[in-house]
């Protein structure tokens, strides 16, 4: 996902055998780290995600084995996320959906200026 200033949110996983293996925990990295760690991987990486479209030509150009989700498709879905928890849940990685949160890799910008804000203030500035 676009994260602006040439940072991603993004994380790496291998699915097959309807399991789901973690390469690479969720984080938010420049465009450049990320291409930097992918060289790692012999084999096509899929991406998916709203900073495919801003990035699929460097990616390519830095002789990455892309393969990217089609323009109407790139986004999350509700049905992959669905199979993703089924195959949690199978594994035990889940018991139910009351427990599900999401990942915020960093404040909002405005949780950022705000805390920004009164930083300055309480020093007298």
């Amino acid at each position: 996902m676009d994260a602006r200033n040439r940072q991603v949110y993004t994380g790496l996983y291998k699915i097959g055998n309807e399991s789901v293996s973690v390469l690479m925990e969720d984080t938010g990295i420049a465009i450049e780290e990320l291409v930097s760690k992918l060289r790692a991987y012999d084999m096509p990486i899929h991406f998916v995600g709203d900073a495919v479209s801003l990035y699929e030509d460097y990616i390519l150009d830095q002789g990455i084995k892309a393969r990217f989700a089609p323009d109407n498709i790139f986004t999350h879905r509700a049905a992959a996320v669905a199979y993703l928890a089924w195959l949690m849940q199978k594994d035990g990685k889940v018991t139910d959906a009351f427990h599900v949160v999401p990942n915020y890799l960093r404040k909002s910008q405005a949780e950022r200026m705000k805390e920004l804000l009164s930083g300055s203030n309480s020093n007298g500035k």
